[in-house]
């Protein structure tokens, strides 16, 4: 009578009951945690980090991202448990394998459901097949080859016992080497007739000998007797049954572990992809290498979500700062000729440093030469100012520092955008983060809107002069308009609120409603490459120039005493927040023209009249001047032309008084003006700028106007033959602009 060994009561962690209690239980929790945090009612806390938005980088989302991966550490303590340490673990962990086989099963299920929980809407969003997809699929996999494995274990032994009992094939093979044994005794010094008819018997076991032969044959050739066939018949069929449990094991065994043989590689490919998806999602490689792996984003990128924005800035001269032919010829003409480089200052770079803050930082090319070269796509290199130039710059501008490659300090490759919302929507491209900059926009214009080089080295870096003064826009900006009560900034006037309440197309969920402004940037240039074929900004670049500024024919100034005519004309600035003309003044053509006639139309006199848009000012400061031989369509110099167009010169020096001491503007600063030997230039140099032109006629300086400046008043004096005029009289007079002059560009 057999006596039953006594079962060991199971504890509590070794019954499946237990774990699907922890593994609802917690489930639930995940579940409800999601759903109060998906209602946002701690996005007034921090819109950014604990919005309703489910996505990895949220504080929810990388709360799940660590739950997942401690669930996945603890399910392969079971493995540990059971191939390396078993009892060597601490007794606190070590348990029983049972108990840790049901914690794999339960915590593996928990970590795939953190995982949903962690990617968010990431794990459905459309888009590139990223780093997180494909760690989840395979973890995914990993899981279901785990269940399938386990339902194997659960199915496959109780069918194959019956046939194989146990799954020791070394026992199986043990009896099949003891039965070969023993036909090994039972061949000893039997006849080779025998041992032939056993080594057919082994090989084929149906095969069958013929009947003893006569006993007058030679003991040599004796067959087999019954009996020893019966014998070895016996030790055959015992090794053959052993083999055939073998094969048998063998089978079931390979059934049981060829879940494994995927399983395995899963879980190492799910290793190296746990550890590339956490390099890749914070930009490790990016921001180490941003022209190799893309730390800066091309407008391309985010025509998905914000078509119209990019589209708006397809039209500016940001997008086109980089290409404009101006801007190439330019540039390639200071590099070859040398002219940004004096006195120990390398100044290559203050032009592209500004037109393509990323590009310059992405290229390998060691001048500042135009195309920008490197390992980044050129449309990237080259791209002037895109969406990284502003929202991928995260610091505080200063006025002047984008000449200086201080701005590129600033700039943030990888995926978090900079901007004004605080309640920004995330999406599976990019982050987006508020930054105080953003609360006063207009100061991010100030790092390139100033163009300015510390020339002395003296921290200062605009002083007229002393150091290399091209632009002075943001600070026109900030002394005369804002010092004097403006209220308007630059944004009010180049970045205009536009109808409608999203900049973003999709995302996740339905953006907030947002304050739209255009990114056309409308300013008073535009790229001559591409206005032949269309000029989208026509319309509001004339409304602009239209508004900037108030112009008269003084009626009450008109006299005439004898044989001249008399008359004024006023000008003025209409309140920009900068000067009239701003920027590169010296390649903005701001003049009067006026003309006289009588009532046959007969043109009495005329200043500033031009025969076509290729005919150049009549400018007496350039005739006189080395820029003479590229001017078209000028007999003699016009004396009384007004040309508010500053004179870009090779050699400046500041303006003295006669103590030696600056001579400062009502602003406070220096004021350039032409050394003794200066020439006009079409070329930027180191040791040069800008300077006020002056009217031959009345030595009226034309310096350009300020916004707090009183009206500026010019006067005419025009022959006049009284007998000689038809009818009445009549002034015609206009103010005109173009961004660029014909023997500027001729140059």
């Amino acid at each position: 009578m057999s006596i039953p060994t006594p079962q060991r009561p199971r504890t509590r962690f070794e019954r499946q009951g237990t774990w699907i209690a922890i593994a609802v239980i917690l489930t639930s929790l995940l579940v409800l945690m999601t759903a109060a945090i998906r209602t946002g009612f701690l996005a007034d806390i921090d819109p950014f980090w604990l919005g309703r938005n489910l996505r990895g980088y949220t504080a929810f989302g990388l709360t799940m991202g660590v739950l997942a991966v401690l669930f996945t550490l603890l399910t392969a303590v079971y493995s540990i448990r059971k191939r390396t340490f078993q009892e060597k673990m601490p007794r606190f962990l070590r348990g029983t394998m049972v108990g840790w086989l049901w914690s794999h099963i339960y915590l593996g299920g928990l970590a795939l459901v953190a995982s949903v929980l962690h990617a968010g809407y990431g794990l459905v969003s459309g888009g590139a097949f990223t780093t997180g997809k494909m760690l989840f699929y395979v973890f995914g996999l990993l899981a279901l080859t785990g269940v399938i494995w386990r339902l194997i274990y659960r199915v496959l032994p109780t069918r194959a016992q019956p046939k194989i009992g146990n799954y020791s094939d070394a026992i199986s093979i043990g009896r099949a080497e003891e039965a070969r044994a023993e036909i090994e005794k039972l061949l000893a010094g039997k006849p080779a007739a025998f041992r032939e008819t056993a080594e057919k018997m082994l090989i084929d076991p149906t095969f069958q000998p013929s009947n003893p032969p006569p006993s007058n044959l030679q003991p040599s050739n004796f067959q087999p007797s019954s009996t020893d066939l019966d014998q070895l018949r016996t030790l055959i069929a015992k090794r053959d049954r052993a083999l055939q449990r073998y094969h048998v094991q063998q089978r079931t065994t390979g059934r049981l572990q060829g879940v494994r043989y995927l399983h395995i590689p899963l879980v190492l490919a799910f290793i190296g992809l746990l550890i590339a998806h956490i390099v890749w999602v914070f930009d490790w490689p990016a921001k180490a290498f941003p022209a190799q792996f893309g730390g800066f984003h091309p407008a391309e990128n985010c025509v998905d979500c914000h078509a119209a924005v990019v589209s708006q800035w397809e039209q500016s001269m940001h997008a086109h700062a980089l290409t404009s032919p101006v801007t190439i010829v330019q540039t390639n003409q200071a590099v070859r000729e040398g002219t940004l480089q004096a006195d120990g200052v390398d100044g290559d770079l203050i032009c592209n440093n500004c037109h393509a803050p990323v590009g310059v930082m992405l290229t390998d090319q060691a001048q500042a030469s135009l195309p920008l070269t490197g390992s980044s796509a050129d449309t990237h290199l080259n791209a002037g100012i895109d969406c990284a130039t502003c929202h991928q710059f995260s610091g505080d501008p200063f006025p002047g520092v984008g000449g200086e490659l201080a701005y590129q300090d600033d700039l943030e490759p990888g995926r978090v955008f900079f901007g004004g919302n605080k309640d920004s929507v995330g999406n599976s491209y990019h982050q987006g983060q508020h930054v105080a900059r953003f609360d006063a926009p207009e100061t991010t214009c100030m790092s390139c809107h100033n163009v300015m080089l510390d020339r002395n080295g003296d921290g200062r870096n605009e002083d007229a002069g002393i150091d290399l003064v091209l632009q002075t826009t943001y600070r026109e900006y900030q002394q005369e308009y804002i010092a004097f009560g403006g209220q308007e900034t630059c944004i009010d006037c180049h970045m205009p609120l536009l109808p409608g309440d999203s900049i973003a197309d999709n995302g996740d969920y339905a953006a907030p409603p947002r304050t739209s402004r255009s990114h056309s940037f409308v300013g008073v240039d535009y790229p001559l490459d591409t206005v032949v074929d269309a000029d989208p900004q026509l319309a509001d670049r004339t409304i602009l120039l239209q508004s900037a500024a108030l112009f008269d024919v003084v009626e009450q100034s008109v006299q005439i005493d004898g044989d001249t005519l008399t008359f004024a004309v006023t000008v003025d600035n209409n309140q920009l927040g900068h000067k009239l003309p701003t920027g590169f003044a010296f390649a903005r053509q701001m003049w009067v023209a006026v003309r006289v006639v009588d009532g046959a139309g007969n043109v009495l006199f005329q200043s500033g009249i031009l025969d076509n848009n290729v005919t150049d000012l009549c400018d007496a400061e350039t005739m006189a001047d080395a820029m003479a031989q590229f001017v078209v369509g000028c007999d003699t110099a016009d004396p009384q032309l007004v040309n508010f167009q500053q004179k870009l010169i090779d050699d400046v020096e500041p303006l003295r008084e006669p103590d030696g001491t600056f001579t400062l503007d009502p602003y406070g600063n220096t004021i350039g003006i032409a050394a003794d030997d200066a020439i006009e230039t079409p070329l930027q140099h180191l040791t040069g700028g800008a300077v006020a032109r002056v009217r031959p006629s009345d030595n009226q300086l034309l310096a350009r106007i300020s916004p707090d400046d009183d009206a500026r008043t010019f006067l005419y004096n025009v022959p006049f033959d009284p007998g000689a005029a038809v009818g009445d009289i009549t002034i015609e007079g206009q103010l005109l602009f173009r961004n660029l002059p014909p023997y500027f560009l001729r140059a």
